[in-house]
């Protein structure tokens, strides 16, 4: 798992930036620098923070171009890796058992010298990864890569018994890439393979996308409900971006540099897809050699209407007036879906009703988190269902422990900086935040594993299910209470730096990003500040591309990391009408009741539940999600509980119980 550290704040800098006018929906800019992430200070090729390693395939040209890909360690690309370091490797042949009797490579040995000189290709599954790299190795391999054998994307990949041994660089990459070249191996075409590491391929005319850098779409995954809809609020959070970041990889300046943006809708079970929207644009002057890179946009636009679900395809092709001498990565496709009733900011497996989650990430320390995604949703009226989530903790199995979704209702406001008023400044504040909906999941700490995509029914402050009705032009934050050492699933592909870095500069429009705030509020060891600041502190999360000062940006809550998103697979789904109040969906009390409200000091909560619990945990969180307190009671269905809460601030609170796996929520309201 990947640890993401502490979140940087430049609060007032932040709210300054929307003081200013609106710029052009279109044009050509080069990306914000930002500080090296590996080396920990500035870099001297800041681009290099972009690209990274280039990983490519390089013959045969039906499959030629760029690949996503995880090396041998934790999974990040950085802390714990194992195996070699990474070097230059040009038209490398590809090989593998095409007998069938070894393709995982999990037997006792591959024959002596059966990869030499060679990159070996094999299959996920069976054994450790180390071992399968120990093996390739002896063989005489150079570098592994291995195939993942499940959709999504690579993923991390630990040392195991054998790792510490292995001398060579060990990658995966996706399902889809590992087919296709495995089809072309299977078919005698020879693959071959280029691993550069110092930007410049070899070529004169060399463009290609940056990996990762193009600009997708508000949502993987949105009811078509939402689409086109006639609210310019809701079209205005919907709205498409397109656009890339392009790099020169080789040593000739190119000109009339091109990106060409076309969009494509095809309904479900329709035979054909159709062209709904083209654009293009191009960079007047030259595009320099070796090094360089430009982020180019077309103006937004708004979906056309889908009247049923289906799927959009982006196709991005990169074109310039000399010829290119590897075209692999000039041609780059997305898609994402138009649904029935499901949300998703990262991609989801609809064939399998399970969100991608291939890349695990937490905080750099050992405390819980909280982790949100930002949902707009323009046509209300629907009821919150479900939401789905993953998570690991370094073992097989879960303990037994439980993990919060929280629902909360956003509305921007004014931000008060003592000298002046910024009204709707697109920072979450506590007092902005109103938890509506609760869900949470129990592990019973033999059957539950990691990476299983878990569901949990959503429900309102009594706990029944599916009563909560979603309002037209609000913003929800989705957010998973995150256990310390725990860490959260993630899509391992998308990663929405362009889009919000495209928006904001040409469109001047606050793409809401995916806030993640440290958990427990009262820890002096929380590394997002002493405990006086935590409980003082008004901002709960900023989003990036804020000014530095200087007329440039800073990239704040959010790093540009090479082939990995941070969009936390956390998708919801609602449902036209509630669920009726009978059976296991009533509430689980008889009286749930907190007193006095407001207070300036101890706060009581009563309760009478319906039937014995084994055990009741009462947890108070501030408006934001972050615990204050947690206390557990045994064998218990009257009961009471006491809570001095005449430290915290003003503002709002919550007060949180679980029953044997069960939940509600009552609000009250601290005032000094």
């Amino acid at each position: 798992m990947k640890y993401f550290n502490t979140l940087r704040m430049y609060a007032v800098a932040f709210a300054l930036l929307f003081a200013g006018s609106a710029s052009a929906q279109t044009g050509v800019i080069q990306p914000p620098k930002f500080p090296d992430m590996t080396g920990g200070g500035t870099s001297s090729n800041f681009y290099a923070n972009y690209v990274g390693i280039r990983f490519m395939v390089t013959a045969p040209l039906s499959i030629a171009g760029s690949k996503g890909y995880t090396t041998s360690n934790d999974g990040s690309g950085g802390t714990g890796a194992w195996g070699a370091a990474i070097a230059n490797m040009s038209n490398v042949p590809v090989m593998m058992d095409t007998t069938g009797v070894d393709t995982n490579g999990c037997a006792a040995a591959f024959p002596t010298g059966f990869f030499t000189g060679k990159v070996a290709l094999i299959w996920r599954g069976s054994c450790e990864f180390g071992y399968k790299a120990s093996t390739a190795q002896t063989a005489g391999a150079v570098a592994v890569i291995i195939v993942n054998n499940v959709a999504g994307g690579p993923v991390g990949m630990a040392a195991g018994s054998y790792g510490s041994g292995v001398t060579i660089p060990v990658f995966m990459i996706s399902l889809d890439d590992g087919l296709a070249i495995a089809s072309q191996i299977h078919a005698h075409v020879p693959v071959k393979m280029s691993i550069v590491t110092d930007w410049y391929s070899g070529n004169r005319n060399d463009l290609g996308f940056v990996p990762a850098g193009f600009s997708t779409s508000a949502y993987a995954a949105l009811p078509y409900s939402q689409i086109g809809t006639s609210s310019a609020t809701g079209q205005a959070a919907y709205a498409q971006k397109d656009g890339a970041y392009i790099a020169n990889y080789g040593s000739q300046t190119q000109t009339h540099v091109k990106l060409k943006s076309e969009l494509s809708w095809q309904a479900t079970g329709a035979g054909s897809a159709t062209t709904v929207h083209t654009d293009s644009i191009t960079k007047t002057g030259a595009f320099p050699q070796t090094d360089s890179i430009w982020a180019m946009y077309v103006p937004s636009y708004n979906l056309p209407a889908a009247t049923s679900t289906g799927t959009y395809t982006m196709k991005y092709t990169i074109s310039a007036d000399s010829a290119d001498q590897f075209a692999g990565d000039n041609v780059l496709t997305y898609n994402f879906q138009a649904t029935d009733s499901l949300y998703s900011k990262g991609r989801y497996d609809l064939a399998h009703h399970k969100p991608f989650a291939t890349y695990y990430t937490t905080s750099s320390t050992a405390q819980p988190l909280i982790w949100c995604v930002p949902y707009y949703i323009a046509n209300g009226g629907q009821y919150f269902d479900s939401a789905q989530f993953s998570v690991v903790n370094g073992t097989g199995l879960l303990p037994a422990d439980y993990v919060y979704i929280y629902v909360f209702k956003w509305t921007d406001q004014a931000l008060n900086t003592g000298s002046s008023t910024i009204p709707v400044d697109s920072f979450m504040e506590n007092a902005e935040l109103e938890l509506v909906s609760t869900g949470i999941r129990s592990f019973d700490g033999t059957t539950d594993s990691a990476f299983k995509t878990y569901g949990v029914a959503l429900g309102d402050s009594n706990g029944v299910a599916a009563d909560v009705r979603t309002t037209d032009n609000t913003w929800y934050v989705l957010g998973a209470s995150i256990l310390a050492n725990y860490a959260l699933g993630c899509d391992g592909f998308i990663n929405e730096v362009p889009r919000v870095f495209g928006r904001r500069h040409f469109d001047n429009y606050a793409e809401y990003y995916n806030p993640i705030w440290f958990g427990d509020r009262n820890s002096s060891t929380n590394s997002s500040g002493t405990a006086t600041y935590q409980l003082a502190n008004p901002y709960s999360a900023l989003y990036p591309y804020s000014f530095d000062g200087t007329g440039g940006y800073t990239v704040d809550s959010i790093v540009y990391d090479n082939q990995k998103g941070l969009v936390p697979a956390i998708p919801f789904q609602t449902r036209r009408f509630p669920i009726l109040k009978t059976g296991d969906v009533t509430p689980l009390f008889n009286n749930f009741n907190v007193y006095p409200n407001p207070t300036n000091g101890v706060v009581n909560a009563t309760i009478e539940l319906k039937n014995p619990a084994n055990y009741l945990v009462y947890t108070v969180i501030d408006a934001t999600g972050k615990t204050i307190s947690t206390t557990k009671h045994l064998n218990v269905q009257n009961d009471t509980f006491n809570y001095d809460a005449s430290a915290l601030p003003t503002g709002n609170y919550y007060i949180l119980i679980n029953a044997d796996g069960k939940t509600a929520f009552r609000k009250f309201t601290v005032a000094h």
